[in-house]
């Protein structure tokens, strides 16, 4: 076996003999795997219409540039694992050659499952993120160990820093620190270290904690048994762009001009230039949409596009009319401008607001009595659209699987469908604007203000006002006792039968809707886990308690 310092001279050698080389072939790099799954959130505007690995970065493409450098260093069996908008990928096959692996669990698990696609192909192998930027190339045709790029830092940051022995053998990473060395660029798998990551890895993917974690996480649980070495890098050589700031530092051009459909919208409802466009972060990404904080000309907006197959979900004119209704009322966030055609709304910031909290009863308390007093306002404009849940269930029924995870579905769909009678002179003649996605995180209690405001308007529609208690309700992940009291804080007495009844009933109705929706966002491998299973559960529960509510009372109108 070659010494570190025999492989150097060999390696430097223009003219090697036979024997030279054969005893260079352990150390050849046989592939590399390129990570491109993921949907770089931090990086939003310009990920919600690309990956990030294909943005434009002077002049070119990131993920092209990096494919070009395997290939000028000798490395030909390139694989890219895609996931998020993997379409977009495919044309690498023919014009650069690679094969596309594709993980269909890119939204719910972390980069570990991208690595369980392609266990077969580790070896000498180069891992790689589609994102990086090397100004010079750092790929190499033979590679004497194993080892984690890394870049010095004097200033704190998040990042994975390296502590490492006389040999440079990485010791312990820890995240977060500053004044020294931490992971950054690709990273070189040999065979020794493959073999032995492969077989952890196959061992522990079971366990959610490795699946929604980083690969190097894993590392670092095993860091005496999987054997890295640092290989340190200048700053100016490895770049990895973590917000669009970052990337207007390096890339100029970001300044002037951004090829994103969502700065264009800004630009023109707004009257700014790009310049003037500062993303202030990624916010919570919602189960219906994503949104993003930015400033423009001193004041700060929220934008929000469509989330994946949200388009099919919301009828964004009647959430334009609703909020054309209600502007001006006090009950709502003001909204700047709302194109019903793509779903982008850009809406006012209120700063140090905060949403509610439904595990604090004081909250609930002032948010029950906000909806109350709304519905007693009995707001109407028959050009809003009428909001049959039992419809809905049945429309996304048909956007779903044709087969309901659910083993018993056709059971729990029947009972929830036999309430319908008892709800009929409600539904069939509405005469209430309702939110219907009245749910804790929908109110915003805003500084100066003495009640709370409603924001996110597009599921509303004329229904029973009953209905938004129930929803807060099962958003809440509320059990029975709870369910109860809230019902209590919403009338501020205790329910008559006939409202309990209907308010159960809409329990049971919202938990299949939702349950249905869940669903739907499997189909594009966005997964809600237990609060699909909850909705459910609901469904199945409050069906039977509804009915025997009904029946308990005749069958009186309650109106």
């Amino acid at each position: 076996m070659l010494t570190e310092k025999a492989f150097q001279a060999l390696y430097k050698k223009t003219n090697r003999s036979e024997e030279e080389t054969r005893l260079l072939m352990p150390h050849m790099v046989e592939n590399a795997v390129i990570l491109a799954a993921g949907m770089s959130t931090r990086f939003a505007p310009l990920s919600y219409e690309k990956p990030k690995g294909l943005l434009r970065v002077r002049g070119e493409i990131l993920i092209e540039r990096q494919i070009r450098q395997l290939q000028e260093a000798g490395i030909r069996d390139i694989t890219v694992v895609v996931g998020y908008q993997k379409e977009q990928f495919a044309y690498l096959e023919d014009k650069l050659h690679v094969q596309l692996v594709v993980n269909e669990d890119y939204a719910r698990y972390n980069n570990t499952s991208s690595l369980m696609r392609v266990l077969d192909r580790l070896g000498n192998t180069y891992i790689c993120s589609s994102d990086n930027y090397f100004t010079k190339n750092v790929f190499e045709p033979y590679v004497y160990r194993a080892y984690y790029s890394a870049v010095y830092s004097d200033q704190p940051m998040d990042e994975y820093f390296l502590t490492t022995d006389a040999d440079d053998r990485i010791t312990q990473v820890t995240i977060g620190g500053q004044n020294g060395w931490y992971m950054l660029g690709p990273v070189y798998f040999d065979r020794t270290f493959s073999a032995q990551f492969r077989a952890i890895l196959q061992k522990e993917y079971a366990q959610p904690m490795t699946r929604n974690q980083l690969w190097e996480n894993l590392y670092m649980r095993h860091i005496d048994q999987l054997h890295l070495y640092m290989r340190a890098y200048p700053a100016d050589i490895i770049y990895e762009f973590d917000s669009l700031a970052e990337l207007r530092d390096f890339d100029s051009t970001y300044c002037d001009h951004v090829d994103c459909e969502a700065f264009r919208h800004i630009q023109r409802t707004l009257q700014c230039m790009t310049a003037d466009i500062d993303v202030l972060g990624v916010l919570k990404q919602g189960m219906t949409n994503d949104s993003f904080l930015f400033s423009a000309k001193g004041e700060k907006y929220i934008f929000r596009r469509n989330g994946m197959g949200t388009d099919h979900l919301i009828d964004r004119e009647n959430e334009k009319k609703v909020y054309a209704f209600l502007q001006g009322k006090g009950i709502t966030e003001k909204v700047v401008a709302l194109d019903p055609e793509d779903g982008y709304k850009i809406s006012v910031y209120y700063g140090g607001a905060r949403v509610c909290n439904s595990k604090e009863m004081e909250d609930v308390r002032y948010c029950m009595d906000r909806l109350r007093s709304f519905h007693e306002k009995k707001f109407y404009d028959a050009s809003i659209r009428a909001i049959d849940p039992f419809r809905m269930i049945v429309f996304y029924e048909t956007l779903r699987q044709p087969v309901s995870i659910y083993a018993d579905y056709n059971r729990v769909r029947e009972e929830v469908m036999a309430l319908q009678p008892y709800l009929r002179a409600w539904l069939d003649h509405p005469d209430t604007l309702c939110h219907f996605d009245a749910v804790s995180d929908n109110f915003l209690f805003v500084p100066g203000r003495e009640k709370p405001i409603l924001i996110d308007w597009e599921y509303a529609g004329l229904c029973d006002p009953l209905v938004d208690v129930a929803m807060f309700a099962i958003y809440a992940g509320y059990d029975a006792e709870k369910i109860d009291r809230l019902i209590s804080m919403y009338f501020g007495r205790e329910p008559e039968l006939l409202e309990r009844a209907r308010i159960y009933a809409y329990v049971a109705i919202g938990g299949l809707l939702w349950s249905n929706w869940c669903e739907y966002k499997m189909t594009f491998g966005i997964t809600f886990g237990a609060y699909a299973e909850q909705q459910y559960r609901y469904a199945a529960e409050y069906a039977s308690r509804a009915a025997e509510l009904f029946a308990e009372d005749k069958g009186g109108d309650g109106r």
